[in-house]
């Protein structure tokens, strides 16, 4: 449906060695369906974004770090961010000798953000992801195509829902006062097949060098489309 962006699933080719278990059929769960909050997870809404503890406790001091958004493969990845950048923000705070998230103020581009994901700005989103590490370098990779979303659970009640019809989300569960809505694929399957997710979910370590590059700087994605420069004074409230 629009909120995921999931793409149509197409003929692939795997390759296996004599011996190898067929598994064809298998799927992986999907992390939405158990109590994942020991994970890497990062907390979307329109004006904020915040990851959780366990997260930017990985990089300890190095607090402040650099967000790259890929929306062609709907990929976030967190670095460390180097002294001199300009575009890094603080993701944590100390205290008592302890590092805590902190919430990471998005005004200026949070809109931007929700448009290129098809997100509604109503609403919060979470996603998960995992730390990938390679000869002393660390990232933290995070897939946005199947996130979690919280709902104002009075958004729930009557037929007039504005997630009914084609943005229809289930199943549901209650979290605080927001109902907790997974895709709708997971009510009749658990997850992605394995052979699928495995294509998708390549390690950085059987990448080569070359291709790692932890420490490339960051390139404006081209959509063709004329870009809208948020003014100053609006980034300012």
């Amino acid at each position: 449906d629009t909120y995921y962006g999931q793409p149509a699933e197409g003929d692939a080719t795997f390759e296996v060695a004599a011996g190898d278990f067929d598994l064809r059929g298998f799927e992986v769960t999907n992390s939405s369906l158990f109590d994942a909050n020991k994970r890497p997870y990062v907390l979307f809404q329109s004006k904020q974004i915040k990851f959780s503890t366990d997260c930017v406790r990985q990089f300890g001091k190095d607090n402040k770090v650099e967000l790259l958004i890929h929306p062609g493969l709907r990929k976030l990845a967190v670095r460390r961010a180097s002294k001199d950048s300009r575009q890094c923000v603080q993701w944590s705070r100390p205290d008592d000798g302890k590092y805590y998230a902190k919430e990471i103020p998005c005004t200026a581009f949070g809109g931007t953000l929700f448009e290129l994901l098809d997100w509604e700005t109503d609403f919060k989103f979470r996603t998960y992801g995992r730390l990938l590490q390679n000869e002393g370098d660390s990232v933290f990779l995070f897939d946005l195509s199947e996130p979690e979303i919280f709902i104002q659970s009075y958004l729930m009640t009557g037929t007039d829902s504005p997630i009914s019809g084609n943005g229809e989300l289930s199943p549901l569960s209650v979290s605080g006062k927001r109902v907790r809505a997974v895709p709708k694929k997971l009510a009749d399957r658990f997850g992605s097949d394995f052979y699928s997710h495995r294509l998708t979910s390549s390690s950085p370590e059987l990448q080569s060098e070359d291709a790692w590059k932890l420490w490339l700087e960051g390139q404006l994605f081209e959509t063709g489309e004329k870009l809208r420069v948020t003014k100053f004074d609006e980034m300012q409230r």
